[in-house]
């Protein structure tokens, strides 16, 4: 065993006086352990490197398609242009198929248009009971520097006596 030591201490170049076989072998498995971290670092690295290549590939693709799209809907838009006549039911057909024959800006909605409607029909009825009661009681109606507050509940009274009515 001695001889197959000093063997080894010749093909490594040491000498087997001053370091010992505990020691040797105890170097030479650090070193290996030390060595196949380093492979496994070197593969994780190589892998995420690739990993990165992919996504930047990937969000280059999916701009240029976006940036497709967007000339195609340019194109739908400019479909109404004069003179150009050629393709309009292939422009119809894909503006159908995309939805962008759909889509249409929309202006701001008109949630209070009949309020007017509502406030004189509310007037109305109240002098048409003050007419039907006779002019005994006192009138209800409005003065002319008086505010009116119209509620929710007030105009849901107006519209349900006024649909009754037209029933």
């Amino acid at each position: 065993m001695e001889n197959l030591y000093g063997e080894l201490g010749q093909y490594f170049l040491f000498d087997t006086n001053k370091i010992s076989i505990e020691e040797f072998f105890t170097n030479l498995r650090n070193f290996k352990n030390m060595f196949v971290q380093c492979v496994k670092e070197n593969q994780k690295r190589r892998e995420m490197e690739e990993k990165m290549r992919r996504a930047k590939l990937a969000k280059e693709k999916a701009e240029k398609e976006r940036q497709e799209k967007q000339k195609k809907r340019e194109q739908l838009i400019d479909m109404n242009a004069e003179g150009d006549e050629t393709g309009v039911m292939d422009s119809l057909l894909e503006a159908l198929q995309s939805g962008a024959a759909f889509r249409r800006k929309r202006g701001p909605r008109q949630g209070n248009k009949n309020l007017g409607c509502a406030i004189t029909s509310l007037l109305a009825s109240e002098l048409t009971k003050e007419d039907a009661l006779g002019a005994k009681k006192p009138r209800r109606g409005l003065k002319k520097d008086e505010d009116v507050e119209v509620t929710e509940e007030t105009l849901d009274e107006t519209t349900n006596g006024a649909s009754s009515r037209q029933n």
